[in-house]
């Protein structure tokens, strides 16, 4: 037996985060800008409003090596290669309507390309 909690509600909650719909990069910058809440919202944090970790003694413990390697590897990414997409590829492959997945996770369009060029 499978049991799963589904975050989608949780993370697209008006409650939870204003205009949710949206992305907005400050989202959580924002939340910790308030007295009292300096060490909340992080990307490893776990909690009732924060259940894509898990919670209690469920929590993932590799979260903290996962957001380092993810760091390191982003950072890696940005600073050697110039990213780009690849033009006339994004209409390619599904739909976007199946992009949602049934637990509320979305899948990548595979039939879209990125280039990677050489900053050297």
């Amino acid at each position: 037996m499978l049991i799963g909690v589904d975050a989608y509600p949780i993370n697209h909650s008006p409650n939870n985060y204003p205009r949710p719909e949206m992305f907005d990069p400050d989202r959580f910058l924002n939340k910790r800008s308030k007295p009292g809440t300096e060490h909340l919202h992080q990307f490893v944090s776990t909690g009732p409003n924060d259940l894509n970790w898990g919670d209690g003694i469920q929590a993932c413990p590799g979260r903290f090596f996962a957001n380092s390697s993810l760091k390191v590897s982003l950072a890696h990414l940005l600073t050697h290669y110039r990213i780009m997409p690849v033009a006339g590829s994004e209409g390619k492959g599904k739909q976007t309507g199946d992009f949602l997945r049934p637990n509320g996770l979305f899948s990548p369009n595979v039939g879209s390309q990125v280039m990677f060029q050489s900053r050297n």
